[in-house]
């Protein structure tokens, strides 16, 4: 991912000149949210450690304007936070998943996100019916594993779509 930074320095009339040209160019210097697929857009919406999680874990750039916006669109509702896992075994410390969790409910992630594949793993039995979700599919899990039983991978506008309304279905079982 590529940051924009602008930094201006002169009088006022040459900073709003400065700024009036970023926005002939089509860039907002504002730092309102892009859309997904716009090449080297930054997302602001996104907290800094996401988006520093998701820089160093590499995501895959033509996955990562998919996780950022699923990302973007799940923390949009005000009732989801995201826990960047630590690893020991990872030179920066992180870990390659976060946990996903309901604010103010006890217990476990009602998922988990990959950052380099931006697979989806949702605590939904692998029974769950499917049939209206064209980008999710059964997990082939066995037991502990297997309340974590569907996965979303977000490579399109369909696996956004999906992860949400599957995330919201997970995030409201009790």
């Amino acid at each position: 991912m590529k940051a924009r930074v602008f930094e201006f320095e002169g009088p006022p009339d040459q900073v709003v000149a400065a700024i009036q040209a970023l926005q002939a160019a089509g860039i907002d210097p504002s730092g309102a949210v892009l859309p997904p697929g716009d090449p080297g857009a930054t997302n602001t919406a996104l907290p800094v450690e996401i988006l520093h999680w998701l820089d160093t874990k590499k995501s895959p750039s033509h996955r990562r304007p998919w996780i950022e916006a699923f990302l973007t669109e799940l923390l949009a509702s005000g009732d989801v936070r995201v826990k960047i896992g630590q690893s020991s075994k990872n030179p920066d410390g992180l870990a390659n998943r976060a946990s996903l969790y309901k604010i103010g409910k006890k217990g476990a992630a009602f998922g988990y996100l990959g950052s380099k594949a931006g697979k989806l793993w949702l605590r939904l039995p692998k029974t769950t019916p499917l049939n209206e979700y064209a980008k999710a599919q059964p997990r082939n899990v066995n037991p502990p594993h297997d309340s974590y039983g569907v996965m979303v991978v977000l490579e399109s506008d369909a696996g956004v779509s999906d992860g949400i309304k599957l995330s919201r279905l997970a995030l409201d079982r009790p």
